[in-house]
């Protein structure tokens, strides 16, 4: 007897379908089959689909190119603001105030000398370690230090220090010379030398200035206070 080839067909569709539909019966692990997710569950997992759209990244590119570009404009405005810059010491001016010249062994002139401080930074800025000196005839006749400055930022102050120059020996002889002969005005000519000490957050350096001018040296006709030789 031979077996009929369609009922071997049909029972093995029969036990496809059966294993489908079993396959198809089985409960969700999550609702347990019904179809509800309780609100108290703590760890639960959401199956997405591949092709969905949240899946999918909107204007990344957008949002790194505008990260980057306001870094680097970030970067670009403290390079600038925070650059150091220069910071300069001028002596603008020198005067005489007091003379005393005769009726003196050793004879000495106050000047007032006037420095300007130029910050071209966005920071503030300390001038201190303030050196003057003075020489005349190639011999040194005075030092001052004046106090420390404090320049703002992207500011100019101006200053006022005095400096007492005084004479011994052959310089005095020279001055008493050269501001005692005639009944002209007299002036000297004498170098003022100034360095100073500079420093901001970010640096720090030695700045310098001179100035070369006539001082006038005619005699106050004062008695010379007696602290001073």
């Amino acid at each position: 007897m031979t077996e009929d080839p369609n009922h071997y067909l049909s029972d093995l569709y029969t036990t496809d379908q059966r294993k489908h539909n079993t396959r198809r019966m089985e409960k969700c692990p999550t609702c347990n089959g019904s179809g509800k997710v309780l609100a108290d569950q703590g760890e639960l997992v959401a199956l997405i689909p591949y092709t969905d759209s949240r899946l999918k990244p909107r204007r990344t590119k957008l949002i790194i190119g505008i990260t980057v570009v306001i870094c680097l404009g970030i970067a670009i405005l403290l390079t600038f603001f925070l650059f150091p810059r220069n910071i300069s010491i001028t002596t603008v001016n020198a005067q005489s105030q007091n003379v005393y010249i005769k009726n003196i062994s050793d004879p000495y002139i106050t000047v007032l000398v006037t420095l300007k401080v130029k910050n071209e930074n966005y920071l503030s800025s300390t001038i201190d370690q303030i050196n003057m000196k003075a020489s005349y005839a190639d011999y040194i006749v005075g030092y001052a230090s004046p106090k420390r400055v404090f320049v703002p930022s992207m500011s100019t102050v101006t200053f006022n220090s005095t400096i007492t120059t005084q004479y011994t020996k052959r310089v005095a002889t020279k001055l008493r010379y050269s501001c005692s002969v005639g009944n002209w005005p007299h002036f000297v000519l004498e170098l003022f030398e100034t360095t100073a000490q500079c420093s901001t957050i970010f640096q720090s350096f030695t700045t310098s200035s001179s100035l070369a001018t006539f001082i006038d040296c005619h005699d106050s006709n004062k008695e010379a206070p007696v602290h001073i030789k």
